[in-house]
């Protein structure tokens, strides 16, 4: 039998308190010995809430300013924010560092051919082994991983209003003195309390826009509040000083988002936006120049836009969209506006094409949409389990440290990424019935209609409807012999076949509905 034992292994991230006293510590050692080489320091340090203590005793011919490298310390670290318990401006730094011992001195300065003794000693043990490349026991280096992870996602803004401080404990099942298997992860770190979907619903409540002005990332959460905003929301709580009786506010507001990065990455957020790409400034001018100047004509353009407004409002309730998108009111909005402006292109068609700019370049990021669209380029139609497609997508991009960890995994993230997907004209569609194997999934392309409509203009793929080419019209239709009578034309424009019939055309829908008759 296997003798069965629990290695257990820990990592503190730079912003632990033992990491930050190593940093200080090492940076005044670092400091002297440039200036002296011969310098012999032994100083310690102690953080704790709000302050710095360094003491210790030093021999040298150079000098160190203990407060400015240890609040430069901090800083680099990542403690700006007195939230995080200090931070490099307001913390206090206390020094007490003194000569060094000449009882010290005497064990360590050569005297002639006398063995010289050292100013501190210590005993350590260690060995290596062949259970990672860098000759280390398994659990260490996969804490140091988890720590360096950790500290990676906060200094990019992946992850926001984590701390520096944080800590990882990973321990290892050992049979026989091998490795076999992770038996438990511990991982922890600062945070801080971020705001809410309420917290920004009162905000914009008490503004007429929300602007979020020079934005470096946006957060799944935070994203998902602002569909909520742009839209229509509510919010409720319990009504001060009762206990029964709720408190309820709707808002909806225009949201301006600023930044350099692409900052809409949630497929729902990306479908209701318009990105605008503003061209770079080639002549500056000074402010109050710029103001001068909007003063004597700001009557001229608020008369303008009052006069564009009412024509709009006017031709607004003449205006049909025969499958509108998603934000529809905006749609027919734009729609009323490009009439009033006498703009031949058609808002719809100038919408759309901003839409899957936006889609494009969300999608930019994501290794799953780009490995999707490549593999549908090479394997046009393809049907299968969610486990083959995971298979063969990670033979072909394997790339551990944004690729889902399973099969299931990969499912949501297809889930998440087919709307906009869909708006570059791919497929992305599960079959609702779960089999033997698991569930399957089709990948293709979406063939333009032969009316030459938009894609959000595209009908909705439903069992009711006679080109549908959803796995619900397809095996419930089919599995009863039922032959399916299409339009004519149905496949025509199909990027697949050119109209021939394949399995993502309306025609192939026919000819296996025939087959399943046979």
């Amino acid at each position: 039998m296997a003798r069965l034992t629990y290695v257990t292994s820990e990592s503190v991230t730079e912003g632990h308190p033992d990491k930050i006293c190593d940093r200080i510590s090492d940076a005044v050692l670092d400091t002297l010995l440039e200036q002296d080489p011969d310098s012999r320091v032994a100083v310690e340090c102690l953080v704790t809430t709000g302050t710095v203590i360094v003491s210790g005793e030093v021999s040298t011919e150079g000098y160190a300013d203990v407060q400015r490298i240890a609040r430069q310390t901090l800083k680099e670290i990542g403690y700006t924010n007195p939230e995080f318990g200090i931070d490099n401006e307001d913390a206090g730094v206390l020094v007490s560092i003194h000569e060094q011992s000449p009882d010290i001195a005497r064990g360590v300065d050569e005297q002639g051919d006398k063995d010289q003794g050292a100013g501190d000693q210590g005993m350590m043990y260690g060995f290596a082994c062949d259970e990672t490349p860098e000759l280390m026991p398994l659990p260490i280096m996969l804490a140091h991983r988890l720590t360096r992870k950790l500290a990676e996602v906060r200094r990019s803004g992946e992850i926001e209003g984590i701390g520096p401080d944080g800590k990882s404990q990973v321990t290892v099942e050992y049979h026989d003195g091998k490795p076999e298997r992770v038996a438990a992860v511990v991982i922890s770190t600062q945070h801080l309390e971020s705001k809410t979907t309420e917290d920004l619903l009162v905000a914009a409540r008490n503004n007429h826009i929300v602007s979020l002005n020079n934005i470096s990332h946006l957060s799944p959460a935070r994203q998902d509040a602002l569909c909520s905003i742009s839209t229509g929301g509510g919010v409720g709580g319990r009504k001060f000083y009762t206990n029964s009786e709720e408190s309820l506010f709707e808002i909806k507001r225009a949201v301006m988002i600023n930044g350099i990065k692409t900052l809409a990455t949630a497929p729902d957020l990306v479908d209701r936006t318009v990105r605008v790409e503003l061209p770079k400034l080639v002549a500056y001018r000074k402010e109050s120049e710029m103001w001068s100047e909007f003063e004597k004509d700001h009557a001229i353009i608020f008369g303008g836009f009052l006069d564009l407004f009412s024509k709009t409002l006017a031709i607004l309730p003449s205006i049909e969209i025969a499958r509108p998108p998603r934000m529809a009111d905006f749609a027919y909005l734009g729609e009323a506006l490009f009439m009033a402006l006498k703009i031949d292109s058609g808002f719809i068609r100038v919408y759309d094409a901003k839409r899957q700019l936006a889609a494009d370049k969300a999608l930019e990021g994501s290794p799953v949409a780009q490995a999707v669209q490549e593999f549908i380029k090479s394997s046009p139609g393809w049907s299968g389990t969610v486990g083959a497609l995971y298979e063969q997508l990670s033979i072909l991009h394997n790339t551990p440290s944004a690729w889902p960890k399973s099969p299931r995994g990969l499912g949501d993230q297809l889930r998440v990424i087919a709307p906009a997907m869909e708006m570059l004209g791919f497929k992305i569609e599960f079959d609702p019935k779960r089999h033997n194997d698991g569930y399957h999934v089709l990948l293709g392309y979406i063939h333009a209609p032969a009316d030459g409509s938009t894609p959000s203009q595209r009908s909705q793929y439903s069992p009711d409807n006679e080109d549908s080419m959803t796995y619900s019209a397809l095996s419930e239709r089919s599995e009863h012999g039922e032959h399916i009578e299409l339009p004519a034309g149905a496949n025509e424009g199909c990027a697949q076949c050119g109209g021939e019939g394949c399995q993502w055309c309306s025609s192939s829908i026919s000819h296996r509905a025939e087959g399943a008759t046979q």
